[in-house]
């Protein structure tokens, strides 16, 4: 007899969200498939306005379950969904022991600081991303979680610590590598908020990545704006993202040579004296 569970699991497998979730709200707390149940319903949270409910339920079930990563991380990405992103981050932070730091980890991490500020977190959390995730991500410059971290590499007062960041050959090659995308971009929920609303009806969600992709349904004309649409944005990041090299760059030779001027004067003075 198949349980609710794998018969909430056949339901997320058919994108059938809603289903998924009754059947796993049928699952009791005595059930052995409970906490399971539990953390897909959160999951399920991260992609529609339900993310604040399914936040407050992550945060009431560490309270039973400390030291779990998934509870932790998950109740984390519902907690910024709702906009509760300062709280995010610091349950994070608060609990960086218990997380299994992959890619996935590492970019939400990387999103929550950049969105409170935290550019130095942000920065090396972006570079470690990258040195952990296989292939080059163009979702990396399309998602605006990431923009106020361009933004203040392009535009701010950089520090040394983020200079060495977004200065990192690895950046710059991961820049050449997405500006060749031309495929749509999966995009998430927080973003879809900013997708012009005539667009917006035809961006389904996948289950699994909880990304927004553009529906089958969607006529070659709505398709070729949409990814029009996409591309301005995508490609406004890119140039912001470019800055931020070219001054992380700067920033680092300028800090070299000042370092040098230092170290020659301090020589000169010695052998003076």
């Amino acid at each position: 007899m198949i349980s609710l569970y794998q018969s909430g699991q056949g339901y997320e497998g058919l994108g059938m969200e809603s289903e998924a979730r009754h059947e796993y709200n049928l699952i009791t707390a005595d059930n052995s498939e409970y906490l399971a149940a539990q953390l897909r319903l959160i999951h399920l949270g991260f992609f529609n306005d339900q993310c604040a409910s399914e936040a407050d339920r992550g945060l009431e079930l560490l309270k039973k379950h400390p030291k779990s990563g998934w509870i932790i991380s998950d109740t984390a990405q519902c907690l910024h969904h709702a906009g509760r992103t300062r709280e995010a981050y610091e349950l994070m932070l608060k609990n960086w022991e218990y997380i299994e730091w992959d890619a996935n980890e590492i970019y939400g991490m990387s999103c929550f600081a950049s969105v409170v500020g935290e550019w130095t977190v942000a920065a090396e959390g972006v570079i470690r991303f990258m040195e952990n995730d296989k292939e080059a991500d163009p979702r990396t410059f399309l998602d605006g979680d990431l923009e106020p971290l361009w933004q203040h590499g392009a535009f701010g007062q950089m520090s040394e610590e983020v200079a060495l960041s977004l200065g990192h050959p690895l950046f710059l090659e991961t820049l050449i590598e997405v500006e060749k995308t031309t495929d749509e971009i999966p995009i998430d929920y927080l973003l879809r908020g900013r997708v012009p609303s005539m667009f917006r009806g035809y961006l389904v969600p996948d289950c699994e990545s909880t990304l927004f992709g553009l529906s089958p349904r969607a006529d070659i004309s709505m398709r070729r704006d949409y990814l029009a649409w996409q591309r301005r944005e995508f490609q406004r990041n890119l140039e912001l993202a470019f800055k931020c090299h070219v001054n992380a760059e700067a920033f680092i030779l300028n800090r070299e040579f000042k370092n040098d001027s230092s170290q020659f004067e301090k020589a000169t003075i010695a052998h003076q004296s």
